[in-house]
């Protein structure tokens, strides 16, 4: 069985591996997520989750959720795999490719060399501004809704030149912008931002 983030109507996650592998003859697992920003929602949206994949496992079936990047960074389904894991359950992560090094890659800018820092964190954690004085790259994902905030932030120290924007890297709508380049007003959810030092 394939178990697949669904957020509204749609699984981006099963749509993008259907490309790759013959998911058609899968039986389905759809589990919601709203990526509400309540964190009581969120963890009943994880908790039901990862009920619906335990009644399936009870009955002998494996299951293989699909996600976005890699399993181990900030993907829903670390947190079914704990519960599971925590209930006695056969968990194995396989490695993916993190958005922030696809969107490195399509950037054409490499993350970090022999001996430098590489600092990965969601744009909504708290004081991001104080994160772009840490040294080496900063990689800032999740910026959609902080935008305008990061631009000015950047602009203010003199950094826009070395910050390199990821739009929907791999998926339809993606736009890349090198460093210096003119920024979209707005984006969505999907959005990474990296600054070299």
């Amino acid at each position: 069985m394939v178990a697949a983030p669904r957020t509204g109507d749609r699984m981006l996650a099963r749509e993008i591996a259907s490309q790759a592998a013959a998911l058609g003859d899968k039986t389905l697992l759809p589990l919601d997520f709203s990526m509400a920003r309540n964190p009581r929602v969120r963890e009943e949206e994880h908790r039901a989750a990862a009920n619906a994949v335990k009644e399936i496992l009870l009955t002998g079936m494996d299951v293989a959720m699909v996600v976005l990047g890699d399993a181990s960074i900030y993907a829903s389904s670390g947190y079914l795999t704990e519960q599971l894991a925590t209930e006695g359950f056969d968990c194995q992560i396989i490695p993916g490719v993190p958005s922030f090094c696809a969107a490195a890659a399509a950037l054409g800018v490499p993350l970090a060399r022999e001996g430098d820092t590489l600092t990965i964190l969601p744009a909504t954690a708290g004081d991001v501004g104080g994160a772009l004085d840490f040294p080496g790259t900063k990689v800032l994902m999740k910026s959609g809704r902080q935008l305008a905030t990061l631009r000015a932030e950047l602009e203010r120290r003199g950094a826009l030149e070395r910050a390199f924007l990821a739009v929907n890297c791999g998926l339809e709508g993606e736009l890349l912008c090198p460093g210096g380049a003119d920024w979209p007003e707005a984006t969505g959810y999907y959005t990474t931002i990296i600054v070299k030092e």
